[in-house]
């Protein structure tokens, strides 16, 4: 038995696409089945692209406080990340408060981060953001805690920052962890000196 040679692509005039069956091809053979007039296909290789404002705006929701919270993906850290379509259809990645900023107020200076002012990573209402140095982002973020994680003050006395940074610790955690460790050191010389 012979097999039927056809011609594979689609019989209506400028499709160029592969034929499904009676000569046309999926699409052009669903009108058909539909009763609808066979008109040209648009050309276009996936899902129609919208605007990134669109994308993003749908991603925010506006609180009392007026901060703009991110409803969309984030980092481990508790940053929003949005993805961005650059030239050529390309996706970028970013922190969602950095492309706010960016689409809002206007380009990031070289070198220096966004602080948001109202201590709310996932914000992102321009009006909370602002460029800073590094080293002020990170002097602002600090002076907000007045306590050490297990709850002793910060106060002048009880603080010890290392020479040449801004890490602070709690001198009352630091003379606990020593007072601990001090019995096993002592059992371990004894254990020394018996061997």
């Amino acid at each position: 038995m012979s097999r039927r040679k056809y011609d594979p692509i689609c019989s209506f005039p400028g499709c160029g696409r592969q034929h499904n069956s009676k000569g046309l091809c999926a699409p052009h053979g669903a009108m058909q089945r539909s009763g609808q007039q066979l008109r040209p296909l648009q050309k276009r290789t996936g899902p129609i692209k919208r605007p990134d404002i669109d994308r993003f705006t749908e991603k925010v929701k506006k609180l009392d406080n007026e901060c703009h919270e991110w409803t969309g993906g984030k980092t481990s850290g508790g940053y929003g990340v949005f993805t961005a379509v650059m030239e050529q259809m390309e996706q970028k990645k970013e922190m969602a408060h950095r492309w706010a900023y960016e689409y809002y107020v206007g380009q990031i200076p070289d070198g220096l981060d966004i602080d948001h002012l109202c201590r709310n990573r996932v914000c992102v209402n321009p009006d909370h953001l602002e460029p800073v140095t590094r080293a002020e982002n990170i002097r602002r973020a600090t002076a907000l805690k007045t306590r050490c994680p297990q709850g002793h003050e910060y106060t002048e006395e009880n603080t010890y920052v290392r020479p040449g940074t801004t890490h602070r610790k709690c001198r009352q955690c630091m003379r606990e962890r020593d007072r601990a460790r001090r019995p096993r050191r002592r059992s371990s010389a004894i254990a020394k000196e018996a061997a």
